[in-house]
């Protein structure tokens, strides 16, 4: 959700515009209080326009790194200006749909058009993970659930070892 300014938008993909939104730490690192809207930011010798600002991401099940560190930029814009002659490997991409109802058809469609890039057979198996926020709450519960057990089977032998303990005194 875009906290100030406004998102990417079809025209900067387009047009391969020379825009960024910030995710909220690494405005705060860069920008302190300040308004980043308008701000440039030079990133290997490509001056790039602050255009907005993500919300606040508190939940982040599932991932080792802090998204607020983010920074977006179109995908035309990263593979013509950032990439240029270094590797062509992208770690991620970062979509969203106009409507929760959309969501199926996006993943189905973006996992067609991975499996096609990726030349995949009918029955390969995908060699690239799709997380939707359904799946990630999903992992959530689960590594929920697994804690839970796991401080159960704790107090359990906590209890199994402090009650031998009990006995072999009387």
């Amino acid at each position: 959700v875009i906290k100030i300014g406004t998102g990417l938008n079809a025209n900067h993909i387009a047009k391969s515009s020379k825009v960024i939104v910030l995710g909220s730490k690494i405005r705060k690192t860069l920008f302190g209080h300040e308004n980043p809207l308008g701000k440039k930011i030079k990133i290997d010798k490509t001056i790039f326009r602050v255009i907005g600002v993500v919300d606040e991401i508190k939940d982040f099940f599932g991932s080792h790194r802090d998204p607020n560190d983010d920074v977006y930029m179109p995908f035309s814009t990263m593979r013509h200006y950032v990439l240029k002659q270094r590797s062509k490997v992208i770690h991620g991409i970062e979509m969203n749909a106009h409507s929760e109802d959309d969501l199926p058809v996006l993943r189905r469609q973006s996992q067609r058009i991975m499996r096609a890039r990726h030349k995949l057979e009918k029955s390969d198996p995908d060699d690239f993970t799709i997380f939707d926020q359904q799946s990630i709450a999903k992992a959530g519960k689960e590594a929920s659930r697994i804690m839970q057990l796991f401080l159960l089977i704790i107090a359990s032998i906590s209890l199994i070892v402090g009650g031998v303990g009990v006995m072999n005194i009387m």
